[in-house]
């Protein structure tokens, strides 16, 4: 018969020489990666200290170059060399605030602002109940407030005064450049009327001259026209007026103003007259002198007329001629009516002929200035 035998525990042993080198084994690959971890990180923090010590030598060795290089004339010295300079410092700047370690903002402590608040307004409530319960107390607060709040107030009113006194200075010159404005428009529209009034008084002053010339020559009847255009030269030689045949001016009327005799009517029109003044080089009058009445003929010159005188001809040698001696229209003239004054001797000679006499009269019309002028409705009578 067999015999069996008894099984033993089936519990494990375990050995603890290989549990120690297991231990041991684990603690050493713990020490390498440790070790690993903090060589890397001594690794970077030299790579850091390393670049940073590049950088400063670079620095300083531009700054010795830069003392050590001679200095150039301004002449040869290249336009760029201080911005070459200003960008290498902004650029090693740049470096070390890139590569600066950063600040530990764990170390900066922050107060909570609801705290601030809480502790301030405690303080504030303190110092109320303190003041309200003893005087001592609060006159110290009260002095020391009015000598810090006092010194503030009046620099507020002093900058509230001057903000006040500016604001008002400024309304006050908007008003006034209002103002002025508004009196620069009166002062142009008043300005403008008195222009208008000299202008009707002057206009006033020739009619009422005009009106006189009327009373001198009842005989005629006369219609005043204002001077609406006139040749290009300096004197009213030929002109043109604002009446026509639709007011009853007709060719050969004669036309005066000043007192005298200023042309004749050679073209008429419905609405406009041209007259020719006897200044004109074209311009012939028959005329006699006023107190002789010995006859002469009085024509124009473009040599004259800038002297604004007339010359007379064919007079007789045995005739007295006088200075100052008036000059009329003659009766034998064709187209001028008789006894309209043209003007005064200034001088006068014997002719080379030593049969006649000529000289030089002063018309009484101002022919530089014609603006109004009458005209005689009255044609002279011809034997034809």
């Amino acid at each position: 018969m067999p015999t069996f035998k008894k099984n033993q525990s089936s519990t494990p042993k375990i050995n603890k020489d290989n549990l120690n080198m297991a231990a041991d084994a684990f603690k050493e690959s713990l020490v390498n990666i440790r070790n690993s971890k903090t060589l890397h990180y001594i690794q970077r923090q030299r790579k850091k200290i390393s670049e940073n010590r590049s950088a400063s030598e670079k620095y300083t060795e531009f700054v010795k170059k830069g003392q050590d290089k001679p200095r150039l004339r301004d002449a040869d010295a290249p336009k760029t060399l201080q911005e070459r300079g200003s960008e290498t410092v902004n650029r090693f700047v740049k470096y070390v605030k890139h590569h600066r370690k950063p600040r530990d903002e764990r170390a900066v402590r922050h107060i909570n602002p609801k705290h601030l608040l809480w502790v301030l307004g405690g303080i504030c409530l303190v110092l109320i109940i303190l003041s309200g319960v003893n005087e001592r107390f609060r006159a110290p607060f009260r002095d020391a407030a009015s000598i810090v709040v006092v010194p503030i107030q009046k620099g507020i009113n002093s900058i509230g005064l001057w903000l006040s006194d500016r604001i008002e200075a400024g309304k006050t010159l908007a008003q006034l450049e209002e103002d002025n404005k508004k009196l620069k428009e009166q002062v142009e529209n008043l300005t403008m009327t008195v222009t208008s009034l000299r202008q009707k008084e002057l206009e006033l002053n020739r009619l009422q001259e005009l009106f006189q010339i009327s009373e001198q020559y009842t005989e005629y009847d006369m219609v005043a026209a204002h001077v609406i255009a006139k040749d290009s030269n300096k004197w009213f030689s030929t002109f043109t007026i604002d009446k026509g045949t639709n007011q009853g001016i007709l060719k050969d009327m004669n036309v005066i103003a000043s007192g005298g005799l200023v042309g004749i009517v050679i073209d008429a029109g419905p609405n406009y007259s041209t007259v020719r003044s006897i200044i004109d080089d074209e311009s012939y009058v028959s005329s006699q002198f006023e107190d002789t009445s010995e006859l002469c003929m009085l024509k124009g010159s473009l040599t004259l007329m800038e002297q604004n005188l007339l010359e007379f001809t064919d007079v007789s040698a045995d005739v007295m001629i006088s200075l100052n001696s008036a000059l009329i229209t003659s009766h034998v003239s064709s187209t001028y009516l008789p006894g309209i004054l043209i003007g005064y001797v200034v001088d006068y000679q014997l002719d080379a002929n030593d049969l006649t006499q000529s000289g030089h009269i002063k018309p009484v019309v101002d022919f530089a200035d014609l603006q109004e002028v009458l005209i005689i409705t009255k044609l002279k009578e011809t034997s034809d």
